[in-house]
């Protein structure tokens, strides 16, 4: 598991990952958040993928 922090901040903002796959990714900043050791900020759905491809990998959760 890896350690998710909400993002902060007023309006709306881009999931990284979603722009990254050319999606539509306008969301408000408090449904985003950031996952420690990855750049920008996150939707709950990529946040669940990126959790699920960390387990996959034997990355434990810290702290």
């Amino acid at each position: 598991m890896v350690k998710v922090i909400r993002c902060t901040g007023e309006g709306q903002g881009p999931c990284k990952r979603c722009s990254d796959k050319g999606k539509w990714n306008r969301n408000w900043m408090s449904f985003l958040y950031m996952i420690e050791g990855y750049e920008g900020c996150y939707c709950a759905e990529c946040v669940k993928e990126i959790q699920a491809e960390a387990g996959a990998k034997g990355v434990k959760e810290r702290g």
